[in-house]
């Protein structure tokens, strides 16, 4: 019991509803119900960092009305006046709850929201009508939960860029990916031929009779409705052989394109995955501060180990004297040879080690000195 009560507390913060009591003076001379929402301060981005807030505004017996969220008193006066109203979504754009509108906003500062009557004339302010008294009592309440999608993003964002070299170079992971892409193509598809008509007869058969009534007397004979919702379709057995017939296509289509031995492919697989862990972790956080610094630290973490391993061990000491005269010294001979002369840029061709700090130059690994190979013909000549 107490760790479901430690759940609630981490994913459900209090919230309260406070009134619309100020009013906002506009240009037609009307008075606009506003309120200013308190948010947390940037101080504590930590511990609100995946947290997810909406602001939630009720007109008692009023459904048609609209809503406006800015951050200063300027621009919420300039968006009242503009008409440039929130995003209330779908449930109340489709008129399924016209009476409440949920508004995602940042968790983080003030939030200025304002309501106003849809259909208000505009000659109301001039007649007098323009006071708050013709919109019913609005309430806005602000509601902060712990995002768990914003943390499995965060997670699965860190995953795939942690993880992106080894995933670019797995075959089932390719051909896995590769499936789901086109399931997922495949269903996007359908359901925008299905989703394009309108939920209205005359207009869906209008629109039926336009795109051609083969597709659309397939769905209506398959599902028994022009348009059909979405567990209808999950449940349909032709649209679940669809889907499994676009599974299987996908799967061969990526097993037949599929070439592991092309390091080209893996360079694009991995920084694809990389950009789009990157990405996805970006996003999870609310604060673009905090966005930065989780991305920051993410690749930090991941390329900073190789950096530290590239970097030497210790500060390198002073140059040697010859270096200031264009020269380096051939450690097989002892010479100093000049640079940018035929035996500097022969030598390198060899695979001779160059050490700019120290000017010298080493034969590569494995390379005998010249002369040796005669001279031990000579001295087993010798001893015959």
């Amino acid at each position: 019991m107490s760790l479901l009560a430690l759940v609630w507390l981490l994913v459900l913060v209090p919230c309260y509803a406070q009134p619309l009591d100020a009013f906002l003076k506009t240009e037609d001379g009307s008075d606009v119900p506003y309120a200013a929402v308190p948010g947390f301060s940037r101080w504590s981005a930590p511990r609100h960092l995946f947290t997810s807030s909406v602001i939630i505004v009720e007109c008692s017996g009023r459904k048609d009305f609209g809503v406006f969220i800015e951050r200063t008193e300027e621009g919420l006066r300039a968006a009242v006046e503009a008409r440039d109203r929130a995003w209330c979504g779908w449930a109340h754009a489709l008129g399924n709850n016209r009476a409440q509108c949920f508004v995602p906003v940042s968790p983080f500062g003030d939030t200025l929201v304002a309501v106003r009557e849809r259909s208000r004339p505009a000659i109301a302010g001039l007649l007098g009508a323009g006071r708050a008294d013709e919109l019913a009592p609005c309430t806005a309440t602000r509601r902060d939960r712990l995002s768990l999608a914003r943390l499995a993003a965060a997670g699965a964002g860190a995953a795939l860029f942690w993880w992106a070299p080894a995933l670019a170079r797995s075959t089932p992971f390719r051909l896995t990916s590769g499936t789901a892409f086109f399931v997922v193509f495949s269903v996007l598809f359908f359901l925008a031929m299905v989703y394009r008509a309108f939920p209205h007869k005359k207009r869906l058969a209008a629109l039926a009779g336009l795109l051609g009534s083969g597709f659309w007397a397939a769905v209506r004979f398959t599902c028994g409705t022009w348009l059909p919702a979405l567990h209808q379709l999950a449940r349909n057995p032709l649209v679940i052989a669809y889907v499994g017939l676009s599974a299987v296509t996908g799967l061969v289509v990526t097993y037949w394109f599929n070439d592991a031995a092309n390091p080209k492919v893996d360079t694009v697989l991995r920084v694809g995955l990389q950009a789009g862990g990157l990405a996805l972790v970006a996003a999870a956080a609310s604060l673009p501060e905090g966005s930065a610094a989780l991305a920051l630290a993410l690749a930090l973490g991941r390329w900073g180990g190789g950096l530290a391993r590239r970097l030497p061990a210790s500060t390198p000491g002073p140059p040697a004297p010859w270096v200031a005269q264009g020269k380096v010294l051939n450690v097989e001979t002892g010479h100093l040879i000049g640079v940018g002369k035929g035996t500097y840029n022969r030598l390198l061709v060899e695979g001779y080690v160059l050490d700019e700090q120290q000017g010298t130059l080493t034969p590569p690994p494995g390379k005998k000195a010249p002369g040796s190979a005669s001279r031990s013909g000579t001295s087993s000549r010798r001893r015959r």
